[in-house]
């Protein structure tokens, strides 16, 4: 699971065979968003009281079931859930799989973990990108973020910060 999951990440934030679809980040940062080793750290620490990754499977074959899809929900200490990690399949963007993942990591914060609020952080060069989220009831909350130079999340090809996106339940 930790190989499908990183490519799917890295595809879609990257690009895949060098196409990117239209949450792709390759314009604006080179290298890759996640490595397997991170990924790797990221669902063996996993606490359903805390930490999640959510997967979307392609399961139309099934001897070769694929990830198309994840989103990495988090309860913060502040009480409120934060997501990311969001991808989706470039081939299969626009077909409703991010919004499944989407209301599935709102439904667990808000139903289990009992949160009222989620956060999540956007490229605030990302508008359309900015547009879809804010029709699944997410604002910016006014609160930008400095991208960050010791985290190995890529390398910026222009200065770029982040908007702090929320939701209220």
């Amino acid at each position: 699971m930790t190989k499908s999951l990183t490519q799917v990440v890295n595809w879609a934030y990257r690009g895949k065979n060098g196409e990117e679809g239209w949450t792709g980040e390759a314009h604006l940062l080179d290298g890759v968003r996640i490595t397997s080793e991170q990924m790797e750290k990221l669902l063996v620490s996993q606490n359903p009281a805390r930490s999640l990754v959510f997967a979307a499977i392609d399961a139309t074959n099934p001897n070769k079931q694929m990830v198309v899809g994840s989103i990495h929900a988090m309860l913060r200490k502040d009480g409120r859930a934060e997501f990311g990690l969001f991808a989706v399949d470039p081939k299969l963007q626009s077909s409703g799989i991010g919004g499944k993942l989407l209301n599935a990591a709102e439904t667990h914060a808000r139903d289990v973990w009992q949160v009222q609020e989620a956060v999540m952080y956007l490229l605030d060069v990302r508008e359309k990108l900015f547009a879809w989220y804010s029709k699944k009831g997410y604002e910016k909350t006014g609160k930008k973020v400095p991208f960050p130079d010791d985290v190995d999340v890529g390398v910026p090809k222009v200065e770029l910060q982040f908007d702090e996106l929320l939701k209220k339940f």
